[in-house]
């Protein structure tokens, strides 16, 4: 089977395709033991944008784990639904706007929808192995579908609407964190960030919380507050 400007055998587990623009998946039929399919850019001299827009093909490989499509023209994700062992998907710089599809992964535990379309995160609310979710540069407003994720360990929200953290803040990704980066948020109230006990660095820049005595409170007590 050609795929990537490559021949893969019959029985590929892993398939990694590296600066290669890619249109269609259809190839990857021909691939039933596929685990992880990733198309990756490392070219730091030309951007690889995929004109890929179909998802169809991988319906028909049950047992992928890894799903990274990044700067592809995917929209609909209907195919993903039954891959239920999909662990690790990375939609960022996609086209993507509804995450229905993907309620019923429940194996999940890596997702990454930075600077996409999405606003919902509802269809995610009973994910309930997600382990780190980047939802930076899109239009995100609601944080509380998540409430119940208790195994969230990194939830990345710059650049976002996001208001406030409180519907996280028990959470390992607020209790746990090290490091809050709230940059280009609407974040204003920082009553909720007690609970971020281990923070050491908090990033604040044109958030309307920087400035606040919360943020002041935070820096004598020796957390770096960059705002």
């Amino acid at each position: 089977m050609r795929f990537c400007d490559k021949e893969w055998p019959a029985d590929t587990e892993i398939l990694q395709c590296v600066n290669v623009p890619i249109d269609e998946l259809t190839p990857l039929r021909a691939l039933p033991g596929l685990r992880q399919l990733s198309l990756y850019a490392t070219d730091r001299h030309r951007t690889i944008e995929h004109r890929l827009r179909d998802l169809s093909p991988v319906a028909d490989l049950p047992g992928l784990a890894v799903l990274e499509i990044a700067r592809s023209r995917v929209e609909d994700l209907t195919p993903l639904r039954g891959l239920q062992h999909l662990r690790r998907l990375d939609l960022s710089r996609t086209r993507v706007t509804d995450l229905s599809p993907l309620a019923d992964l429940l194996e999940l535990e890596w997702l990454k929808l930075n600077s996409t379309p999405v606003a919902n995160l509802s269809p995610l609310a009973r994910l309930e192995r997600l382990e780190y979710l980047d939802v930076s540069n899109t239009s995100v407003d609601d944080l509380s579908p998540l409430a119940g994720l208790r195994t969230l360990r990194q939830l990345i929200v710059r650049d976002t609407p996001v208001t406030t953290l409180i519907d996280v803040a028990e959470l390992p990704a607020v209790t746990d964190a090290v490091e809050l980066d709230l940059t280009g948020t609407q974040v204003a109230d920082l009553g909720w960030i007690a609970r971020a006990a281990q923070l050491r660095e908090l990033r604040l820049i044109g958030a309307p919380a920087a400035g606040r005595a919360e943020a002041r409170a935070l820096a004598k007590r020796g957390v770096t507050v960059i705002d």
